[in-house]
Formats: C-alpha cells, sequence, structure tokens
C-alpha cells in the first residue's frame, strides 16, 4: 500500500495524513472481502473491461462498415457516371431543334438538337441524363439500354426516356 500513498502524495491529489488513510481504508477493505472476495472483484473488473473492449470493437465494426458502404456508393456513383459520358451520343446530335425537359431541380432547360436526334428521343431509342455532381450541370444524349441500366441504380439520374413508337 505504501506505493498507492506514495503516488497521491508525489501527485498532489493528497497530503501525506490523506494518503495514509487512503491506504489504510483500502487494507480494510481487502480485510473485510477476504481472498474470494477480491478474486470476484478482479474478475468482475476484467468482464467490465473486456465488456468496454467489445463495445469500441463493435463500434469500430460500424464505422468500418458504415465507411465501407460510403466508398462503395461513391465508386458505383463514379462508375455510373462514367458510362454515362463513354456512352453518349455525339455525333450528329447538335442542331436547331430545342427539345425540352424537366431536370430534378424542376427546371425546365434544352437541349439543341438535330432532328434525327429528335426523332431517336421521341421514339424511345435515346434519352436524356443527367449527370450529377458536374459543373456546370451536364445534360447528356445517351441510347435508350444505357438509360433503362442507369434506372435499375440511379433512376433520378433520367430525365427523359420515351415509350413512344418507333421512328419511321
Amino acid at each position: 500500500m505504501g506505493s498507492l500513498r506514495d503516488q497521491l502524495v508525489k501527485t498532489g491529489l493528497a497530503d501525506d495524513k490523506r494518503a495514509r488513510q487512503l491506504a489504510h481504508d483500502e487494507k480494510a477493505r481487502k480485510n473485510k472481502l477476504g481472498r474470494e472476495g477480491i478474486s470476484a472483484e478482479q474478475r468482475a473488473a476484467d468482464e467490465a473491461r473486456r465488456a468496454r473492449e467489445e463495445e469500441r470493437r463493435a463500434a469500430d465494426r460500424a464505422r468500418e462498415e458504415e465507411r465501407a458502404k460510403e466508398t462503395g456508393e461513391h465508386a458505383a456513383t463514379a462508375r455510373a457516371a462514367q458510362l454515362l459520358r463513354d456512352h453518349a451520343l455525339r455525333d450528329g446530335v447538335r442542331g436547331p431543334r430545342r427539345f425540352h425537359f424537366v431536370t430534378r431541380a424542376r427546371q425546365i432547360p434544352f437541349l439543341e438538337l438535330s432532328e434525327e436526334a429528335g426523332k431517336r428521343l421521341e421514339a424511345g431509342q435515346a434519352a436524356i441524363c443527367e449527370v450529377p455532381g458536374s459543373d456546370p450541370e451536364e445534360f447528356l444524349l445517351v441510347p435508350a439500354e444505357v438509360a433503362q441500366r442507369l434506372r435499375e441504380t440511379h433512376a433520378d439520374w433520367v430525365l427523359f426516356l420515351s415509350a413512344g413508337r418507333p421512328a419511321p
């Protein structure tokens, strides 16, 4: 018990008299409990420590799962955006025809398309998709098959996909 008293005095938590009193009280408590009581107390303290460690590990696992989920979602979003950019229709798309559509923000912009591209949109052979996170907003014309695949994971990115009749 001398070491406990020495530590209390050294850290300044108690003066010498108070440290001696605390050491005496601790020794009296241990004598009262006996060996079985002390070992039971120690087992309870060990179990409490193990329980705290297990709770900490569980919280760490939950945080790691959440981070992995977010990373996976971010990667899926990046793959979907790359899919859109890779399959965007670019040749012969621009023209004098204005094709209006509604964005997720409920705005009504338009794309200037060729007659051929407009007919493909009306016939359901092409779709207008948004690439979220692009600055400025990026709207792409993609084949309908790509838009259908995109609807499975990111339905809100597909802004216009007609179920119309085939173009003549």
